[in-house]
């Protein structure tokens, strides 16, 4: 699949149509630190899911960003979750990216403890 550019450090597998961007596991992050992101994509429509790991209480944000990764496109959509969790949050079924916006997810504040992000992406014909 064209139009994907994957950060440094994270890792990546084709799933068919689509692709799994795996977050490096983090220890004690801070507030606004980068979890995961898809990089800039080729324009379309989108299924996406997330899945986040933590061992402890959490709050992320889910950013839909610009083509210049400099402003969100909309609100962020902020998560919250209990301690020690597997969350499957998912994205509404299909979301409308134009030409080398990217998908991240942040945390919303500090964390004390380890998290992991993931990100599957399917481009929808």
């Amino acid at each position: 699949m064209s139009g994907f550019a994957i950060e440094p450090g994270l890792t990546t597998t084709t799933l068919n149509n689509g692709v799994k961007i795996v977050g490096n596991i983090l220890n004690n992050p801070g507030g606004g630190t980068l979890l995961v992101d898809t990089g800039a994509l080729a324009a379309g429509n989108y299924l996406v899911g997330f899945i986040l790991s933590h061992t402890a209480a959490t709050l992320v944000d889910v950013q839909h960003r610009d083509s210049t990764d400099t402003n969100n496109i909309e609100n962020p959509i902020r998560l919250v979750y209990g301690g020690g969790d597997t969350e499957y949050p998912m994205w509404p079924s299909k979301i409308t990216i134009a030409l080398n916006q990217r998908l991240r997810v942040v945390m919303a504040q500090a964390l004390v403890g380890d998290i992991q992000a993931s990100v599957f992406l399917v481009l929808v014909v």
